[in-house]
């Protein structure tokens, strides 16, 4: 029997291996994700469907005073057609309907549809850090 968090992941791992924001960020043992989900209620857990197949998901996940967006995430073939924001939508109205105060997300810069839905929905960039990369080359 697959049990949730086992389902979860493998949607995910499919999900994040072509996804922007992240591309292989599930490629981890399954007892990492374990930990990094255990708080989850399966209730913050948002799928899309096409028949019996799964093109999209979102974790909501609490942390402090907040819920945090864990992974958005739509199959490749079904991108652009708005199911991410849907996705988006429901977990902000599950949200409020649990009275959380503040919703939390990642965006990474380079995944321009993504960082246009989360501030068509009023999300905000807060200061952060800038990860910067030097290549040594011999000379």
């Amino acid at each position: 029997m697959v049990t949730n968090e086992r389902f979860n992941y493998e949607v995910m791992s499919r999900l994040t291996s072509d996804t922007p924001d992240a591309q292989d960020a599930l490629n981890m043992p399954y007892e990492i994700f374990l930990s990094i989900i255990e708080k989850i209620n399966p209730k913050s857990v948002f799928f899309a469907m096409k028949e019996k197949e799964i093109i999209g998901i979102t974790l909501l996940k609490p942390q402090r005073e907040a819920m945090h967006t864990i992974f958005t995430g739509v199959s490749r073939d079904f991108r652009g057609k708005g199911i991410a924001r849907a996705l988006k939508l429901l977990s902000i109205r599950f949200s409020r309907d649990i009275g959380v105060l503040k919703l939390r997300t990642n965006n990474r810069s380079t995944n321009a549809p993504m960082l246009a839905i989360n501030q068509a929905l009023g999300y905000i960039s807060e200061p952060g850090k800038w990860i910067l990369e030097k290549k040594m080359i011999n000379e």
